[in-house]
């Protein structure tokens, strides 16, 4: 399962935006941005949103191809983060009974590299690998820059 996860409190404070409404505002956007994609959004306990999608949906195995269901998802987040700013996590997992995390941050790049491809801006992202997993992770929080 892929996971965005979306502090949204310190990105809407950034903003000026008031919290609560907003946040619940920005968990209906994304709610309605990913309907009909295999993403499922959550709200986590530090108040940010999560997108999960089933690694056998995102990638096959030893691959590093965007597989169609997650190409959905990345394309939905990409509309949605199109004009926010942003910074945005890619973390990817290896496969069950592998070790080495080479193969995890191929797919994190991939990932981010199909996201920078539909738009958003390069400087905007971070990757990294993990272990096994059963989700691709998208962690977006508020941008440092003024």
């Amino acid at each position: 399962m892929a996971l965005f996860v979306v502090p949204l409190l310190g990105m809407l404070a950034a903003c000026g935006t008031p919290g609560r409404a907003s946040l619940a505002a920005e968990q209906q956007r994304l709610e309605t941005a990913l309907e009909g994609t295999p993403g499922v959004l959550s709200r986590e306990a530090d108040n940010s949103l999560g997108v999960d999608v089933p690694l056998r949906s995102s990638f096959d195995r030893g691959r590093a191809t965007v597989k169609p269901a997650l190409a959905k998802v990345l394309d939905r987040m990409a509309a949605s983060q199109r004009y926010e700013s942003t910074h945005l996590l890619v973390k990817a997992p290896t496969d069950p009974g592998h070790k080495e995390l080479a193969l995890g941050m191929r797919r994190a790049v991939t990932a981010r590299d199909y996201l920078i491809e539909r738009g958003l801006d390069p400087s905007r992202f971070s990757v990294s690998a993990m272990g096994r997993n059963p989700t691709v992770k998208i962690v977006i929080t508020a941008s440092t820059s003024p």
